[in-house]
């Protein structure tokens, strides 16, 4: 588990490393997905944990949304894990391209609303989790995440 997350030690964050558990994820560089939480969150390492317990005996789809989970810090909701089109949205084309569930439902090539901004796993990735309201789903999810952070957004 050490290899997966660790608390900054000049700091109140803490790493997680999803590319720890496999160097790829749906055809991407999994580095992508390493990030920095400005403050401890038992949650975040929960998920990264459940994460990689997925990748090594779970179905795609258990895989999928142990992922995005795990991006979100632990914070998926479970009305998200259960929507098929809003994970293969989430995961974005190129990623949802390599999911036999989102390309047998089409979900991969589904059109965001015009009034959405184009969602990318690339904001919750690396060190800009924190910087982007865009893997919570409300204003509201937003506060109380940073509520829960210590405000450390």
């Amino acid at each position: 588990t050490s290899s997966l997350y660790a608390a900054d030690p000049n700091a109140a964050g803490t790493f997680l490393w999803l590319s720890n558990v496999s160097p790829t994820i749906f055809g991407q560089d999994a580095t992508r997905f390493d990030y920095y939480l400005y403050s401890p969150s038992a949650s975040a390492a929960d998920a990264v944990d459940q994460y990689a317990k997925t990748m090594a005996v779970g179905t795609e789809d258990d895989i999928v949304t142990a992922f995005l989970n795990a991006t979100m810090a632990g914070t998926l909701s479970n009305e998200q894990a259960a929507d098929a089109a809003w994970k293969c949205l989430e995961l974005g084309e190129l990623m949802a391209s390599n999911v036999a569930s989102c390309q047998a439902h089409g979900h991969h090539t589904v059109e965001r609303r015009a009034d959405m901004a184009e969602l990318d796993l690339s904001k919750r990735s690396r060190w800009n989790w924190l910087q982007s309201g865009s893997h919570v789903a409300s204003n509201f999810a937003m506060n109380a995440l940073a509520g829960v952070l210590g405000n450390a957004i």
